[in-house]
């Protein structure tokens, strides 16, 4: 059961789905973005490279379906670091730990998705642009999860 933990979280986690299915590789590009982002700044400051590869991308972005490919592709690079390093930090954790990981990486898939379609019902309408905006929330939400989890990684791994 405990090798069974850390394969159901990660394929929960990368369950998270955009729009006509899962979410794309990470792009090389991309991830470089995210790395030379965070390499540059303390952990405490490390939340403001949220962005970094999409900002980038959405200069050239000229509809709205370009800037919502923008967000999924970030959002590619914090979700292959979250799967990345969920597992490394399971293995330290103890039994109960690793039960109480599991249902806060359930939650937080579920309750992303909660949140970032809210958009909807707070406008009470559905547009095109806020498919852009609940991709934007889907990023945000899982680069914070990401800078959240990696706490628990051994020291070593902490350096991205």
């Amino acid at each position: 059961m405990r090798r069974l933990l850390p394969l159901l979280a990660i394929a929960v986690l990368s369950g998270q789905a955009v729009a006509g299915g899962k979410l794309p590789p990470a792009a090389p590009q991309d991830i470089a973005a995210v790395q030379a982002c965070l390499s540059s700044r303390q952990a405490m400051q490390q939340a403001s490279c949220i962005g970094a590869a999409a900002d980038m991308c959405l200069k050239t972005a000229d509809s709205q379906q370009r800037m919502t490919n923008c967000m999924v592709r970030e959002r590619a690079v914090w979700d292959l670091f979250l799967n990345n390093d969920y597992p490394e930090v399971m293995k330290g954790l103890r039994p109960e730990a690793q039960r109480e990981l599991l249902e806060v990486e359930r939650q937080f898939v579920a309750n992303t998705e909660r949140r970032c379609t809210f958009i909807r019902k707070a406008a009470g309408y559905s547009s095109y642009i806020q498919v852009v905006e609940i991709e934007e929330c889907m990023m945000h939400a899982t680069a914070v999860q990401w800078l959240w989890l990696r706490d628990f990684l051994p020291e070593r791994e902490k350096q991205r």
